[in-house]
């Protein structure tokens, strides 16, 4: 290891440049910015990353560096989940940075001209939501921005005043052409230079009982692993963020892969995507959507554009959450998850991954170092993704479905399910692969495969749904299969 290492994690806010030291370093963005900067402009309503009062807009380094970009990137996030120790080498943008000597962001008179604001407790974090919009549509080469794109982009931004349709109205009048990106506006060489020389420095921060480590090589990464077993990794930090808020989740040693450089890549390799640790949803919907585009449509539900901003397919398998919303996509694409320790590195195929609720097939000094996808290998390779839940967006999913299958002259040459939301586990159903493989493509196939799977899964009763009713809704999904001819992309 480096002996030369940083105690502090670097931030730009607003091209302020900020130091943050000791115990600051696990606080949350949305704490930091209103309790130690006095920028109130940044509101926190729900601390579950739901609401989206808290949205402001970040440009990370690492991701720029990875795409080859001469400039920072900003994307939407929720501040309230996101902290401090996870942002470093990050230029953040708040609400008191959007305008411009003194100037509106045309987003922002957009909202005056449409009677956008009432309370206006939520108006921040539609601006900064909307800019963002504005900064990803018109890299793209789009001039305006359509209902149906701020619809769902603005999922993740309530308006308790259900004061929706203007601020729909504010957004769909912007002429993009017009406006000049946050990522110009913002762009400055001296703030690049800063963050690459910080970027070969290694993070270690110590607060009374708490340890952060920010490694710059994964060999580093390893090292702490082996030395300490217990060091909890994260990633996007969702999930974890949330918890924390909520009390209940406590660390002490923190290790982040995030200042590595090779784990935000996504690697073609022709046959099969490698997919770095530090890979986020948005990136991920992008570069593979094409060749899996049910899994690209299945991520579009995924969660709100900020979460998306943050969260990793990694971090989502290795949360092991028996309704995650990738893994059952993942177990019937047969993915092999990587696993790294100093002993070596093996592929580990992710219908092995998953022992028990919450407990993975890994040593306590390996790393989840990346996720390889295989691409389909011809159009009759096809899939069904469905997630269902109580509502269509920002919700945990009562159950999720995959199939994959190969279809020829109408007669299944190969079928595999993989079912959430009805175990400790998301799991395979090898009863059910076997009776559809080498049976015709018919309604009575399902029909039969929809009653044998009564006596095969038990799912539990919660908030989310009775047993009854998830077994019902795995049958009525496979009934579904059988509704219409299969197709490539159809849902």
């Amino acid at each position: 290891m480096t002996s030369m290492k940083r105690d502090y994690v670097l931030l730009y806010i607003n091209r302020e440049r900020v130091e943050v030291r000791g115990e600051e370093v696990f606080l949350d963005l949305a704490t930091f910015l209103r309790r130690k900067r006095g920028l109130t402009g940044t509101k926190v309503v729900c601390a579950e990353g739901d609401c989206g009062a808290c949205t402001v807009l970040v440009g990370r380094y690492q991701e720029a560096q990875c795409s080859g970009l001469a400039y920072l990137h900003f994307n939407a996030i929720n501040s309230c989940i996101a902290f401090l120790h996870n942002l470093d080498l990050a230029h953040i943008i708040t609400i008191e940075g959007i305008a411009e000597n003194g100037k509106l962001h045309p987003a922002q008179e957009s909202f005056v001209k449409n009677h956008a604001a009432q309370c206006g407790y939520c108006t921040p974090g539609f601006i900064c939501s909307i800019v963002g919009i504005v900064d990803a549509l018109k890299g793209d080469g789009h001039k305006k921005i359509s209902m149906k794109y701020v619809q769902s982009y603005l999922t993740g931004n309530l308006c308790r005043c259900t004061g929706h349709a203007p601020i729909l109205q504010a957004a769909t009048e912007l002429n993009i052409s017009k406006i000049t990106r946050i990522s110009a506006r913002y762009h400055d060489d001296h703030i690049l230079n800063d963050f690459a020389a910080s970027a070969t420095v290694p993070v270690e921060i110590v607060s009374g009982d708490k340890i952060l480590y920010l490694p710059v090589s994964l060999e580093d990464a390893l090292h702490l692993k082996e030395k300490f077993v217990d060091i909890r990794l994260i990633a996007g930090s969702t999930d974890l963020g949330v918890l924390v808020n909520k009390d209940r989740y406590q660390t002490k040693r923190l290790l982040s892969l995030q200042n590595i450089l090779e784990q935000y890549k996504v690697q073609d390799r022709n046959e099969y995507f490698e997919i770095g640790t530090r890979v986020t949803i948005t990136r991920i919907e992008k570069i593979i959507g094409q060749s899996f585009p049910e899994f690209s449509k299945l991520l579009h539900l995924f969660a709100s554009q900020q979460i998306k901003n943050m969260a990793t397919l990694v971090g989502n398998l290795a949360n092991a959450s028996p309704v995650g919303d990738s893994i059952p996509f993942l177990l019937v694409a047969e993915a092999e998850v990587e696993l790294t320790s100093v002993r070596g590195r093996r592929l580990l195929n992710v219908n092995e991954f998953f022992l028990d609720y919450k407990k993975l097939n890994m040593g306590p000094d390996e790393i989840i170092t990346g996720i390889r996808l295989a691409r389909p290998k011809d159009n009759n390779e096809q899939y069904r993704l469905y997630k269902v839940s109580g509502r269509k967006d920002l919700d945990i999913a009562t159950v999720t479905f995959a199939a994959r299958y190969t279809l020829k002259d109408g007669v299944f040459e190969k079928f595999s399910l993989a079912l959430g939301g009805v175990a400790p586990t998301v799991v395979r159903q090898n009863a059910i692969e076997e009776f559809i493989t080498r049976k015709p493509w018919q309604p009575d196939t399902f029909v039969q495969a929809s009653k044998m799977l009564s006596t095969l899964i038990q799912p539990i009763s919660d908030v989310r749904g009775s047993h009854e009713y998830r077994l019902l809704l795995c049958q009525n999904l496979l009934l579904k299969m059988g509704d219409v001819p299969p197709q490539r992309g159809a849902r």
